[in-house]
């Protein structure tokens, strides 16, 4: 009995010495992902001050553009599993789109302006 848990000690500790590496190299990207992200958010944000940007496209533009870098950083990790990740990102990726889109429409709604509905049927 004793020789089987020595054997699992020995075994689970060379699978933590071999994957070490790679553990290691998960957080030197997450570290470079992060400063990515924080360097393109300033940088946008300085680059939008010099063209004298509105300030709330300002604070959209450099969340956004965090938020991009962290995916970017991610689907580059993963590989082959970013495609996976890519369809499970579809809806949300739409919604943020969606949310981005609200304040800057083609057309200004009026308060009274009347909006075609099909009929629904209900009375």
């Amino acid at each position: 009995m004793i020789d089987y848990n020595q054997n699992q000690v020995v075994s689970l500790s060379q699978i933590f010495w071999d994957k070490l590496p790679m553990a290691i190299a998960a957080v030197v990207m997450l570290a470079l992902v992060w400063a990515a992200s924080r360097s393109s958010a300033w940088h946008i944000s300085r680059s939008a001050m010099c063209f004298k940007l509105r300030a709330f496209l300002i604070d959209a533009l450099s969340p956004i553009t965090s938020v991009a870098v962290w995916i970017g950083g991610i689907l580059t990790t993963l590989g082959p599993g970013a495609v996976a990740i890519g369809l499970a990102f579809k809806d949300t990726g739409e919604k943020l789109v969606t949310g981005i889109e609200i304040p800057f429409p083609n057309q200004r709604l009026a308060v009274a302006k009347p909006i075609p509905v099909k009929s629904i049927g209900a009375t």
